[in-house]
């Protein structure tokens, strides 16, 4: 049974050398924001930012794709010749958002485990809001930010949505989004781990 976590583009396992290759990367990155689309249309500015991130990446890497295979090749080149501060920026905030993600799917299947019976959703959103994005943007965002989350479906909506409008797959919802979630925080620690090791870690608000 097919659900919205089996057929999304799943995010690679971090190699020993922990070399994040851009293209797949980015793909399931891009695959990623596509549940603010059962969100509503309310998260398409959420939407648009994490996209506007992937694309900073992505004009990096055309600028010479075969210097530039991996994030990590992007970040380097960056630390060592200081002409540019996009892909520094763009992985930074697309770390941060991912791991908004990251932590969504972690408190909607402890909700579901532990509150089978609760209908809504975006308590979980905001606690995943306080724990990853909310430090870093400021009073205006944050305004911004608590008034799209009241727009958030009910979660079994939500679940319904996530079961491809399938009733009675809550199971294998969670299953999948377990599996999927693996792949999701290996990249999001390596990534995080690169930034801060090449020192490029910033933690300004907007």
């Amino acid at each position: 049974m097919a659900t919205f976590f089996s057929k999304v583009k799943q995010f690679p396992d971090v190699p020993e050398d922990e070399a994040i290759t851009l293209d797949p990367y980015l793909e399931a990155a891009e695959g990623a924001t596509t549940i603010f689309d059962l969100l509503g249309v309310a998260f398409t500015p959420v939407k648009s930012d994490i996209t506007g991130n992937i694309s900073k990446l992505r004009k990096r890497q055309a600028e010479d794709k075969e210097k530039f295979p991996t994030l990590n090749a992007i970040l380097q080149d960056e630390k060592d010749n200081k002409t540019s501060k996009e892909g520094q920026i763009g992985a930074l905030w697309l770390n941060r958002a991912l791991f908004f993600i990251q932590q969504l799917l972690v408190h909607l299947i402890d909700s579901l485990r532990k509150e089978p019976d609760e209908t809504k959703f975006r308590p979980i959103i905001l606690k995943a809001y306080e724990e990853t994005l909310k430090p870093f943007h400021g009073m205006i965002v944050k305004a911004v930010f608590s008034t799209v989350s009241r727009a958030a479906p009910y979660r079994p909506d939500l679940m319904k949505l996530l079961a491809l409008n399938e009733e009675g797959k809550d199971e294998q919802v969670i299953a999948d989004m377990e599996s999927y979630l693996i792949n999701l925080k290996k990249n999001n620690d390596a990534v995080i781990k690169i930034i801060k090791d090449l020192g490029l870690y910033a933690d300004g608000k907007v």
